[in-house]
Parts: structure tokens; C-alpha cells; sequence
């Protein structure tokens, strides 16, 4: 989860970074070991939506640790619930 925050702070500072470059300058974009020329809005409307993708997923696993929770507090409480049983 924190690695996703990170990478959604990376690519929301790419774009604002790349939407900072004057329109006549080139814009590569990194694939392996190859550089491909692109245009600064394809560029910048990429990183924007890796960052909206990271932050759903954030949002995604806050989501499920909040319902993993919720699991385990009702599981120790039937089991606290068992052991009072057992010993009346």
C-alpha cells in the first residue's frame, strides 16, 4: 500500500513536471531499453491516470484491510464468546 502511494506521488510530480516543458521541446518516454518520442499531453495524461490508478488501488486495499479487520475482531470475539460458554 505504501509502495502504491509512492508511485502515485511519483507520477502525479512526472506530470506536473512534463506539463512544465515549453510546447517545441521533445518529450521521450522510457520503454526498456528504448526511448520513444511522444507528445507532452500523451505523456502527461499518462502519468495522471497512473496516478489515478495507484490511488484507486490504495483505495482498494484500505478497503479490504478495513474488512480483514472487522474479520478478525468478530473471530476473537465469538472465540472470547466460546471460552466464556466453556467455562460457566
Amino acid at each position: 500500500m505504501k509502495l502504491n502511494a509512492q508511485k502515485q506521488r511519483m507520477s502525479e510530480l512526472s506530470a506536473t513536471s512534463i506539463s512544465e516543458v515549453p510546447d517545441g521541446h521533445s518529450v521521450y518516454r522510457s520503454i526498456g531499453r528504448m526511448f520513444l518520442l511522444t507528445t507532452r499531453e500523451s505523456e502527461v495524461a499518462r502519468h495522471n491516470q497512473e496516478a489515478l490508478d495507484y490511488k484507486q488501488k490504495v483505495e482498494g486495499f484500505t478497503k479490504q484491510k478495513e474488512y480483514l479487520q472487522r474479520g478478525l475482531e468478530e473471530a476473537e470475539r465469538n472465540l472470547r464468546e466460546m471460552i466464556q460458554a466453556r467455562r460457566a
